[in-house]
């Protein structure tokens, strides 16, 4: 985005300066660049970590904010031209000015692959087999819209197709939008941790593709957007990680899941999605953080993959072999039995001695593993130990003849663990034993992964040189 000409004020100043606004098209940063210095140093408007909040007018007259500012240049005489102070900024707000602590209570937004995830219910498709030759007829569906009411709000899924005719070709195309009316207004910042990154992190899990939040805009009906500038304010903001590639939009029956196979408890899949946020979020981080780095190293990629399978066992079933009681009652008998000048050593040795080892954790994993994954987790010899080895060596580099990856045998350890994840994940959602085994087994990763563990010999335990 080219930048924007207008004029900038601290918030709570009176006194403003020309200066532009613009937004990087490579990594979309949004950069401030002042003509001439802010007035003095307002602690006022300062956040803790140093962080300003600077409103606006845009050449035109309308208004807008920048949210937590933090200075990265600042220049005392020079040549013409060149900024007097320069800003990165988190978020632009266009269309009012606004407090970083103002609140909303309508959230409107796009996701990449928004469209596909929804498309299946977005067309008509009618087949005439009684024809000569039989004749398939698509139509869009004019608008598809479905709400679910969950604990964090309304949820709506709408869908608007369009056709474009013409003498060569028809051409379908759709718009999306996720909108969501909460049950009581909400920061900026809690909209981002409550709503949109839980939902930009299910589709990507769904589609197995990286996910950007697209034009989002907000509303509030407590007065915080002043009358005359219209029902929403947009919200632009650095993104994380990569994009996906809008014209490689994924078919529906390639993804993990999409909203059709949802919508017979869409209210409770979308609860407890929001509850496996608030439980382990680090989890869901970890599983996304893989496809938002593609140029992860096969190595990196299966810690990512182990770490988070850890967390969601952890998290999910529990992390210790024998009660606290029993465990605690087991080591003060084993301490006072030691010689008093070696009990300190010894108490710190037995701190985790109750955690569950990661052998274990798997174990109990793949006991909860639908039947098509169990299968395909069937096809590698000791799959749990090549994992646990595999991590151990790649966190100790123990020397020690083990079962440890490399190659391709690393990448497909990796693509498995996540496996074993996806399917823990439809499992969250509400789909049945059924539903897990037809969905994972469409797949790409879970395609390559049977492959791979078909072409390679895992019977026999090898140790990398060091």
């Amino acid at each position: 985005m080219g930048p924007s000409r207008g004029r900038f004020w601290i918030a709570g100043e009176a006194a403003d300066v020309a200066g532009q606004v613009s937004i990087s098209d490579e990594t979309g940063r949004i950069r401030l660049e002042l003509d001439t210095h802010l007035d003095e140093f307002d602690m006022g408007a300062v956040t803790g970590d140093g962080r300003r909040l600077i409103h606006g007018t845009l050449t035109g007259g309308k208004p807008m904010s920048l949210i937590r500012c933090m200075q990265v240049q600042s220049r005392f005489g020079g040549p013409e031209g060149v900024p007097a102070e320069t800003y990165h900024c988190e978020f632009w707000i266009r269309g009012s000015c606004v407090e970083e602590t103002a609140t909303f209570d309508r959230i409107d937004f796009r996701l990449t692959d928004l469209s596909a995830w929804i498309a299946q219910k977005a067309f008509l498709a009618q087949t005439d087999f009684n024809a000569e030759p039989p004749t398939l007829t698509v139509r869009p569906n004019p608008a598809f819209t479905r709400s679910a009411a969950t604990s964090r709000g309304n949820v709506e899924f709408v869908f608007s197709a369009t056709t474009n005719l013409n003498h060569r070709r028809v051409e379908i195309s759709g718009t999306s939008r996720i909108r969501v009316a909460c049950p009581e207004p909400i920061t900026l910042r809690k909209a981002f941790s409550e709503l949109l990154r839980p939902m930009q992190d299910l589709l990507t899990i769904a589609t197995q593709r990286p996910q950007q939040v697209l034009d989002l805009r907000l509303a509030s009906a407590d007065g915080t957007i002043e009358p005359g500038d219209g029902d929403f304010v947009s919200v632009h903001f650095t993104p994380f990680g990569r994009a996906a590639d809008l014209s490689e939009s994924p078919w529906s029956d390639e993804m993990l899941f999409s909203l059709s196979d949802l919508l017979t408890d869409l209210g409770g899949g979308l609860d407890r999605w929001f509850t496996l946020d608030e439980e382990m979020s680090e989890v869901r981080m970890l599983a996304t953080g893989i496809l938002y780095r593609g140029e992860m190293f096969s190595d990196q990629r299966f810690m990512y993959a182990v770490h988070a399978a850890e967390v969601y066992h952890r998290r999910a079933f529990g992390g210790q072999a024998e009660s606290a009681e029993d465990f605690e009652e087991r080591r003060r008998q084993i301490i006072d039995s030691c010689p008093e000048e070696f009990q300190g050593w010894l108490k710190q040795k037995l701190s985790f001695a109750n955690e569950l080892s990661l052998l274990k954790r798997l174990e109990e994993l793949r006991g909860e593993a639908c039947q098509r994954v169990e299968t395909l987790l069937n096809g590698v010899e000791d799959w749990e130990k090549w994992v646990r080895d595999t991590r151990n060596f790649n966190t100790h580099f123990s020397s020690r003849p083990r079962r440890i990856a490399d190659g391709g045998k690393l990448q497909a350890l990796a693509e498995s663990v996540l496996v074993l994840l996806d399917d823990q994940f439809l499992k969250i959602l509400g789909l049945s034993d059924m539903a897990r085994n037809e969905l994972i087994q469409r797949t790409p990763r879970f395609r390559r992964v049977q492959q791979w563990v078909a072409s390679m010999d895992w019977s026999t335990p090898n140790q990398l040189p060091r």
